[in-house]
């Protein structure tokens, strides 16, 4: 299935992505896999567009993550017409520390 998953969402996910798409039986796509550097991608390229106004991006992080889960949960996932009835969300990272 971990081969099927990559090679459907063409980039490196979680793996846990795997066994969330089994446990709940439904199909995942790469908007599924949110991760910090898609959202700095999306408000970097809309502060070279000027859509910022040369404000600072930094308050805008925090809206990017809320509106791109709240689109992606309207995606159907499960071959139901119609936004998702629960979103689960991992939260996760890794700590580096300089030593």
């Amino acid at each position: 299935m971990a081969r099927f998953l990559f090679s459907m969402m063409v980039e490196k996910v979680d793996l846990d992505l795997d066994n969330y798409e089994r446990f709940l039986d439904v199909t995942l796509t790469r908007d599924n896999n949110i991760t910090i550097g898609k959202i700095y991608e999306s408000l970097l390229d809309k502060e070279r567009r000027g859509d910022y106004l040369g404000k600072t991006v930094v308050p805008h992080i925090t809206n990017a993550i809320k509106t791109w889960i709240e689109s992606v949960s309207l995606i159907p996932v499960d071959g139901k017409e119609g936004p998702a009835d629960v979103c689960v969300i991992k939260l996760g990272g890794t700590v580096v520390s300089d030593s």
